[in-house]
């Protein structure tokens, strides 16, 4: 596997549209955004049977004013890649009052220089002009567990939902479109490295969304769980949060393709066909954690 410290995915603007474009950051699956003081640092583990993956695209409105989502590229398979940054603002997220984000209590932590299992990718971006939460899972009562995990996360008296897609959005990205560049080393231990531009030739826009994801493409096998203590293992110190692995809840269904999970997508376009039997109701979607960076 090549080295994760000296790939990365780099997003910058471009020149192939004229005026301000509304960017934004569409998360899906078991991410850590680590909150430090100007910076959110985004970091995925590797999973045996998660998909990473990337796709751009835009909305539009019919004459209704309901959002027309168009995809602008096909799925890409992302190699193991580090780095995003442009945008200077500074918000914190704040969820709606009936929305619970895992945000880890105590800290500080820091991304560790060599954690096991490695990052499959990270990306360091500016904080957005708001943090959204399109996609949740529904009325999750004590589903976790540990020193480290917030207080409403243990309640068993009042039931939460918590985001499984988190979209960041920048509102003015220079007079451009995005251009998103991959890095790669094809060949471990080797100098040479591959860059290609996942946003090349792109229709001139006023919006777009880059789709991340890291999630398992059959989900009704997949065990969160045991992939937060994966993602719990890329930090120091180790953050003390736990899962409850009978834990019951199912994601809300997604409204549009720009909610739904890698295995939806690919099975709505025809791509894949896959299995969809929510197994009594156990939970299958990973819920991305939040964590105190340095001040």
């Amino acid at each position: 596997m090549p080295s994760t410290r000296n790939n990365y995915v780099k997003a910058t603007p471009g020149n192939a549209a004229t005026g301000s474009i509304s960017l934004s950051l569409v998360f899906h699956g078991l991410f850590g955004f680590l909150l430090d003081q100007k910076q959110v640092v985004i970091s995925a583990p590797l999973i045996h049977d998660h998909v990473y993956a990337a796709r751009i695209t835009t909305t539009s409105q019919d004459s209704q004013g309901k959002p027309i989502p168009t995809p602008l590229t096909l799925p890409v398979l992302l190699p193991p890649t580090v780095g995003v940054t442009f945008g200077i603002n500074t918000i914190t997220p704040q969820p709606p009052d009936n929305t619970q984000v895992l945000q880890v209590v105590n800290g500080p932590y820091v991304l560790s220089e060599s954690p096991q299992p490695p990052p499959y990718f990270s990306l360091t971006v500016s904080y957005p002009d708001r943090w959204e939460f399109p996609r949740e899972v529904m009325n999750v009562l004590c589903g976790f567990g540990g020193i480290d995990a917030p207080p409403d996360a243990t309640s068993t008296s009042t039931a939460k939902n918590y985001p499984v897609v988190h979209r960041l959005v920048y509102l003015s990205i220079g007079p451009s479109s995005l251009q998103v560049s991959v890095t790669y080393t094809p060949v471990k231990g080797s100098s040479e490295q591959v860059t290609f531009n996942l946003a090349n030739n792109l229709p001139p826009a006023d919006n777009l969304s880059v789709h991340f994801y890291a999630e398992s493409l059959d989900s009704d096998m997949h065990e969160p769980s045991e992939a937060l203590d994966s993602l719990r293992s890329l930090y120091t110190p180790q953050p003390q949060i736990f899962m409850d692995p009978t834990l019951q809840a199912v994601a809300e269904p997604a409204s549009t393709s720009e909610e739904q999970d890698i295995g939806e997508y690919l099975g709505s376009s025809n791509m894949v066909k896959r299995p969809r039997n929510t197994i009594a109701g156990k939970l299958r979607n990973c819920i991305a954690v939040f964590l105190p960076g340095s001040n």
